[in-house]
């Protein structure tokens, strides 16, 4: 294994005799540093293995494991987990274009499509359903048949609404959501077959640059840590923050094929397909930076 000190973290010296690594906050401070030291650090900057560190200190590996532990908060973890998985996205504007570069920088590999069936082949760690107004059942049951976690996006006109990660099995799904809407207006499923129907709205430049900054971290959480809480952030376009916990509703089945909600509003079957969803192109690939084919 390589060991590293983040590149993150300055290195500066403070005199003659003293090293300080971090500058907003000083992260570590080696007070007395001798030759042998300076040349271990240097090395470790540029990054070395255990090995090569225990040659250039001449066999002495207690000075390398003590040095070590006094570095320990500033040393480069491992390769995070979710390096070189797959994230689907689906959905189009400024805010997919922004969320998958960011993704995709991350070493994320990231593939985008308005149509979801479309990325099912690629099956994905994790996918994101974005949306406008409402999300249309078919654009996230297609994961939930597939057991895959997927992560809702939906835009309003005052906000943005991030999550929860629906976890199949686990936690609530995206009907269990707009099940609890109707029972907090009786109106809902009325009002959301509407909001189906309108063509998706632009996103505003600063909301979409946040959302997409908070999706990142999202993912990145969700894929190094594994299953997360059901709770929702909601980013207004103020940039006013707050959270919302979801719960399993008692109606839905959650991990059928269809649910009371998607029946109700849209007539049919959800698993049918039968929701008129625009063509689309096929899907777009993006790691280390964004593009479109």
């Amino acid at each position: 294994m390589t060991i590293r000190i983040d590149p993150r973290w300055p290195l500066v010296w403070r005199d003659p005799h003293t090293l300080q690594v971090g500058i907003d906050p000083p992260r570590v401070v080696l007070r007395r540093v001798s030759v042998l030291e300076e040349r271990l650090v240097s090395a470790m900057s540029l990054g070395i293995m255990l090995d090569g560190l225990d040659v250039l200190a001449g066999g002495n590996h207690a000075v390398v494991v003590d040095l070590l532990d006094r570095l320990a908060p500033v040393l480069q973890a491992p390769v995070p987990r979710s390096r070189g998985t797959t994230v689907a996205v689906s959905g189009a504007g400024r805010f997919v274009d922004l969320g998958a570069r960011l993704l995709g920088e991350a070493g994320i590999r990231v593939l985008v499509s308005e149509d979801p069936a479309s990325l099912v082949a690629a099956a994905p760690t994790l996918a994101i359903v974005v949306g406008h107004g409402v999300l249309a059942p078919r654009l996230h049951s297609v994961w939930l048949r597939r057991d895959v976690p997927h992560l809702p996006v939906l835009f309003t006109e005052s906000a943005v609404h991030l999550g929860p990660c629906v976890e199949p099995g686990i936690g609530p799904c995206l009907a269990c959501i707009e099940l609890h809407r109707r029972d907090a207006d009786p109106a809902w499923p009325t009002i959301a077959t509407q909001l189906l129907a309108r063509p998706r709205r632009t996103e505003p430049p600063a909301l979409a640059t946040e959302a997409a900054a908070a999706l990142c971290r999202m993912v990145m959480e969700r894929l190094e840590n594994g299953p997360v809480d059901a709770t929702a952030l909601r980013i207004s376009v103020s940039g006013e923050r707050s959270r919302h916990p979801w719960t399993v509703h008692p109606e839905c089945s959650c991990g059928g094929l269809e649910s009371a909600f998607s029946r109700e509003l849209t007539g049919t079957d959800s698993a049918s397909g039968q929701l008129a969803i625009p063509q689309s192109r096929p899907p777009t690939t993006v790691q280390g930076s964004a593009g479109r084919a």
